[in-house]
């Protein structure tokens, strides 16, 4: 890792305030070369002199995070590893980059022991409705609705934190805790309304909407939410997804937000995402 002492940031920042534009190119050239750590390293010390060239670094480290995390995807889609807790890992490390998938996945091992307990303590309820009221009832995980738009709620662990998401990332927290404690749960793409479905012989027999923290559903009142979200209704509508097609929604989901808060270069790099998950992984499918 290279090593900034005060006259290298001195040199560097010199280099950046050249009104040269061969000169500020060359040191764009340069300054990408170097990794996250030692972009942050160098940011924080240059900071110190002055604030204006700090936040031009800022802006070479938000570019080249994006690319990183492109980048990363690129790899995860021809690696065919593309179970439910890498692909939301991704996403909450997109969303918040200082997390790894060992503390998000710690946080979620926590979550299912304290929810398997309950489960085992739990006298007259089927596993699949003390789920719902450990998570619903006693831990409150609901949809937010005041802020729906907001980036964090496509991620699991924003939803750890805050105990409020959008009605996908709802339901993945009940999949990827559900089953750790043994229940036979999957994601249900209704089509403007994800929830989930808890499954029996190959077919799902229960549904619930985390959004609504759990709330249990009839096949019925599936097909009447379809119908208010102006789709019309087929049966396949009701069949589990898997986690590919989950996590292609969750991206669709992204732009559609950072596109509307005008967020140019996280929409672009969602736009990549999305082309690499439908030619990598979509196209082997269909």
């Amino acid at each position: 890792m290279t090593k900034f002492d005060s006259d290298k940031v001195k040199a560097i920042a010199t280099l950046l305030e050249d009104p040269s534009e061969d000169i500020q190119h060359l040191m764009e050239a340069q300054l990408v070369k170097f990794t996250m750590p030692e972009l942050r390293d160098l940011r924080e010390k240059i900071s110190k002199l002055n604030l204006d060239m700090a936040f031009h670094l800022d802006d070479l480290l938000q570019q080249k995070t994006l690319a990183t995390y492109v980048n990363e995807l690129e790899h995860l889609a021809s690696s065919g590893k593309h179970d439910l807790e890498t692909l939301v890992c991704f996403i909450s490390r997109f969303i918040e980059n200082d997390l790894t998938d060992e503390m998000i996945l710690l946080e979620l091992e926590q979550l299912a022991a304290k929810c398997k307990e309950y489960i085992l303590k739990s006298v007259g309820s089927t596993p699949e409705v003390a789920l719902i009221e450990y998570l619903g009832q006693l831990c409150r995980f609901r949809g937010n609705d005041k802020n729906y738009y907001a980036v964090g709620n496509s991620s699991v662990h924003c939803l750890l934190k805050t105990k409020k998401g959008l009605p996908i990332t709802l339901s993945v927290l009940y999949v990827l805790i559900g089953r750790r404690v043994g229940i036979n749960i999957s994601g249900v793409a209704l089509p403007g309304h994800f929830i989930a479905g808890v499954e029996k012989d190959g077919e799902n027999t229960l549904y619930l909407d985390p959004y609504n923290r759990g709330k249990i559903m009839t096949r019925e009142e599936c097909k009447s939410l379809v119908r208010r979200s102006g789709y019309p209704f087929s049966s396949d509508m009701l069949d589990s997804v898997d986690s590919k097609a989950i996590f292609f929604r969750i991206l669709n989901n992204l732009k559609f937000v950072f596109q509307r808060e005008g967020k140019e270069e996280e929409e672009q790099a969602i736009d990549a995402m999305i082309r690499i998950w439908t030619d990598r992984v979509f196209r082997h499918v269909f």
